[in-house]
């Protein structure tokens, strides 16, 4: 494992100038979203508001969540590159980095069953995350990743939420 000292040269010495170049990409990023998406949401009211006018009130409510839904699949959509250019570009050299041994997964996680057996939460009922690495650092095995886990709850109404308990 590396010491702080080799990690800082490190990042002064090879992430630093990738960082520099990625925050201009996301600041020309930031404006082509706002761009695109104030063009979209212009164009989502005017034709609400021909519906509104025509008095499409059941269809209104369809199309509004339509939009929205869209609206989001077009935000991914947008940031999808430059979320994988960092991850490749700034986690993979950082994680490698700091010891030859771990393995970086951006698509993975932990496993449900592991995170159980820790033991230290409830279990969830819904669990997703990503960003996986594995490996060892002095002869211990690791493996971390993201994870947002929620606990699945019905209020006195019937109705069904959930509540996050780890991320």
């Amino acid at each position: 494992m590396k010491t702080i000292s080799e990690l800082t040269d490190f990042y002064y010495k090879k992430l630093y100038p990738t960082l520099q170049k990625l925050e201009k990409e996301r600041k020309a990023l930031r404006s082509r979203i706002i761009g695109v998406l104030g063009v979209y949401a212009v164009f989502a009211i005017v034709i609400g508001s021909v519906l509104l006018n025509a008095n499409m009130i059941d269809f209104l409510i369809f199309y509004g969540v339509g939009a929205f839904a869209f609206g989001g699949w077009l935000y991914k959509f947008l940031t999808s590159d430059y979320k994988d250019a960092f991850k490749d570009k700034v986690m993979r050299p950082l994680i490698h980095e700091i010891d030859r041994s771990l393995r970086y997964i951006p698509e993975h996680h932990i496993s449900q069953t592991l995170y159980n057996r820790s033991l230290l939460f409830s279990r969830p009922d819904r669990f997703v995350g990503n960003d996986y690495v594995k490996g060892k650092i002095d002869g211990i095995n690791i493996q971390f990743s993201d994870i947002h886990a929620e606990k699945k709850h019905t209020d006195n109404k019937g109705r069904t939420h959930y509540s996050t308990i780890f991320q």
